[in-house]
This record gives structure tokens, sequence and C-alpha cells, in this order.
């Protein structure tokens, strides 16, 4: 355990000690902390004047408190889902069950606390791979509940989407957060992330033989210009078929060191173009596209008439309903058939 100051605190931490104040229990010991949890702490500490060095735990001391305390594994359980929620919110279809998702996940991380050590891990290490994954596991469910998949068969796509990056931790984060063109080198190591995956995971009970494959194949391409292997066509398996299509979608729209946050249209067409050149699995490609909304509420567009506005409603074509910053009217793209979306910014 350790003491770190408030101002340290980030999503995902989790308490080492209760919080009180005047013998009134405001935090308990194990709790996982969202931003708005973070806040409220700030609150406390000026209107309480609660300290503002807290403790938090240490990695080395979270695999014991796991495997022996109840309270932290649901509240951790909680905060993954609630995160998993806000891309299902933001970019996929409301017919998409996500309540019968969150149910698999929640079950799966119960049931293997070795997964949940992990999941924590990769959260405490590196922030975004975490986040990633997570969007990566959610969207590669989509596609395996629409192939009907087996229930081990997405027991196994969940796991490997969960974990299909945790080799990234043994990469530096100067070279994942880097901001510019990567060395040959550089690239070199990154490469090497699926292999150090397997090596992380071995041993790990809820890591079957085809969780291996997706942690081991997920960069491979299907027309054999994918890493570490160069694998292609039927030796590309067919789970990490649908996480590399996922995989490849959330980089591209998620902001990272070296991108902005990127259009969902955007994404769409790159996977697309990919399929075309039969580098990942087209039905799979289909299938996502298929859940997806592609201008989320939110989604700031570049009108033809060159005037810019927000969209206000989900839309799954390029003919959203606009609110025009300037005028502050409501353009309904359905209808206005001499204005078309030209651009989406962001």
């Amino acid at each position: 355990m350790r003491i770190i100051k408030l101002s340290e605190l980030y999503s995902g931490m989790i308490l080492g000690r209760d919080i009180e104040y005047k013998n009134v229990l405001l935090f308990p010991q194990y709790t996982v902390l969202t931003d708005s949890k973070i806040n409220e702490l700030k609150s406390l500490v000026s209107d309480c004047e609660i300290d503002d060095n807290l403790w938090v735990l240490d990695l080395a001391e979270l695999k014991p408190v796991i495997l022996r305390e109840s309270y932290i594994t649901h509240h951790y359980i909680d905060f993954v889902i609630s995160l998993m929620r806000q891309v299902f919110s933001a970019i996929l279809k409301p017919d998409v069950d996500f309540d019968k998702l969150s149910l698999m996940i929640r079950s799966s991380l119960l049931n293997d606390r070795q997964l949940l050590y992990e999941a924590l891990m990769l959260r405490n290490s590196h922030c975004y791979t975490f986040e990633h994954s997570l969007n990566v596991a959610l969207y590669s469910l989509v596609i395996g509940l629409k192939m009907k998949l087996s229930t081990d068969e997405l027991q196994d796509l969940l796991v490997g989407s969960l974990l299909h990056d945790i080799g990234k931790m043994n990469i530096s984060n100067s070279i994942l957060n880097k901001n510019s063109s990567l060395t040959k080198s550089e690239f070199q190591a990154i490469k090497q992330h699926p292999n150090y995956g397997v090596e992380l995971t071995d041993g790990v009970d809820c890591v079957s033989d085809r969780v291996v494959k997706i942690i081991q194949q997920h960069h491979e391409k299907l027309d054999g210009t994918g890493y570490p292997y160069g694998l292609s066509d039927d030796r590309v398996d067919e789970l990490s078929r649908i996480v590399t299509v996922s995989d490849i979608f959330d980089a591209v729209v998620s902001s990272r060191s070296y991108h902005e946050r990127r259009p969902v249209k955007f994404g769409i067409d790159i996977i697309k173009g990919d399929a075309e050149k039969q580098k990942i699995d087209k039905t799979d490609v289909d299938i996502l596209v298929s859940q997806l909304v592609i201008l989320p509420v939110n989604s700031i567009v570049l009108l033809s008439n060159e005037k810019t506005g927000v969209v206000v409603e989900d839309c799954d074509d390029m003919n959203p309903k606009v609110l025009i910053y300037d005028s502050n009217e409501i353009c309904d793209l359905g209808r206005r058939r001499d204005i078309h979306v030209q651009k989406v910014i962001r």
C-alpha cells in the first residue's frame, strides 16, 4: 500500500483504507474510484477538511486482495461494465442486447479471479490499452452473438479480447505513447507484443488454446501481410479474425497519442477497405458495421452549405438531424435534399 496525493488519483484506482469523517464511513476500503467518486473526494477535502493524502493499493497487493475479498471484485466489475456502456451508448445501435453482454462479462470476471487480476494490472499499467481492450471485447461479442457462436466460443472470445494486448505491458510507455513515427527498432518491439502476451498468460486457467491464438494472431492478416508470423487464410483462427476486425476499428476511432478521435464513418471506411483487399474477414466486418451508429449524438459535422453543427439524434446513415451553430436551428437532412454532410469533424 502507498500514499498518494488526491490530485494524482485517476479512475480505476483502488482505495487501500476506509475514508471516514466524524465517525461516518464515506468511502469504504477497496472502493474502485471513478471520475465522479474522485470529484466527490475533492469536494469532501475542501468541505470537511479530510486529508488529501490517500492510501491506495500497490499492484503487488492486488492479487491476494482479489482472491480474498468479494467487495473489490464486484465494484471493479461495475467499473468495467460502466466503461463498456459508454461505448455501447455512443456507437452501437440500441437493438444490441447490452444486458446480455454485461451479464456475460460479469459472470466471466466473477468466475475467474485471475482474469480480473490481469485486467486490473493492465488498467493500472497502460490506461489506453485497458480501455481499448474493453471496447474490443464489446465489439467482438456483438459479432460473436450475431454469428451464434457457442457459449464456449463466446467465453474464449471474451477472454481473448480482454487479454489480446496484454503483451504491451512488456513494452515501454515511451514507445506506446509516442506521438511521432516509430523507428524501425521501435516498430519491431511493438510487433513482439503478441508473443509477450502468450508468455505473460502462460499457466493462467482461463487461457485456453483458442485464447492463446487470439492473443498471438490478432495482428495477422488473411493475405499474409500481418505479424508476428505472416499467417494467411485458414491458418488464422475464426475467433482471431473477429478480434482483428474489432481491434482495427477501435484503434481508428479512439483518441491516441498520435491521432485525435476519428468519426465512426472513418472507422467503417477503413475496415471495409481492408475487407475489400481481403486482409480481414468481410463477414465479420459486415456484421459489426450493421450494428454501428454511423453518426452518434454529439458528432460535429460540416455541411455542404459550409455551416457546422452537432448531431442531435443517433443516425444510421449520413442524413441526421443537425443543430446548426450560428442559427440555433435544427436541420433535418432526411428532408433537406439540397444539403448534405460534407465532412464529419469529430
